[in-house]
């Protein structure tokens, strides 16, 4: 699936428990709303937009992603964003975050989180004792 060019927001619930297998956001996307794609369990893979700045409590809750690139710009990973998505083994975080829930990757399987030394996602890897690698 493929949202159109333009679109600001993804609401609340907005896929909340659809079949889909990918989707494609448009970098005009900024907010992805709470639980927009909970229990997405098909949904492999997401691009998510250059131009995102806030993402939802829950918004890929019980997903079926396997790696995660969050960019630039998003300064917050609220409680249960990633929540039960057993099949996520990396997540690639930017520096621009502030702040990370402690159960925002809860019940996951991540092997590797990627950041940059200093970082609220080193700090984060180093207290829930999963793998660092830094970026520059």
């Amino acid at each position: 699936m493929t949202l159109p060019d333009g679109l600001t927001t993804i609401d609340d619930n907005a896929f909340c428990a659809c079949a889909l297998l990918q989707i494609e956001i448009p970098n005009s996307v900024t907010r992805i709303g709470n639980e927009a794609f909970f229990g997405c369990s098909n949904l492999t893979s997401v691009t998510l937009p250059d131009g995102l700045t806030e993402l939802g409590g829950g918004a890929f809750m019980h997903s079926g992603l396997r790696s995660v690139v969050v960019p630039e710009g998003v300064t917050s990973l609220p409680g249960w964003v990633f929540f039960g998505c057993s099949n996520l083994r990396s997540a690639t975080l930017p520096n621009s975050l502030t702040s990370i829930a402690a159960d925002a990757f809860e019940n996951c399987d991540l092997d590797v989180i990627r950041g940059y030394r200093g970082s609220v996602a080193e700090t984060f890897a180093e207290e829930h004792a999963i793998e660092f690698e830094a970026i520059s």
